[in-house]
């Protein structure tokens, strides 16, 4: 069964904890943030951990093209 893949934006508490739970129950996560120290502490736990402005619909478009 190939697992799902969830995209986390914004990494606050809120954001943080719902990544964190997606991946404890077994889903593959893509988090982004513009914040590069709230990318590192999710790093380790997320499928994918990207820095990008999320107001700027030209860089969503290249982190989902990847």
């Amino acid at each position: 069964m190939m697992k799902r893949l969830f995209t986390v934006i914004g990494l606050g508490r809120f954001g943080y904890s719902v990544a964190q739970g997606l991946v404890t129950k077994g889903c593959e996560v893509l988090a982004i943030d513009k914040d590069e120290e709230k990318i590192q502490a999710i790093s380790d736990i997320a499928t994918f951990a990207v820095q990008c402005d999320a107001t700027d619909e030209r860089a969503l478009k290249a982190v989902s093209a990847q």
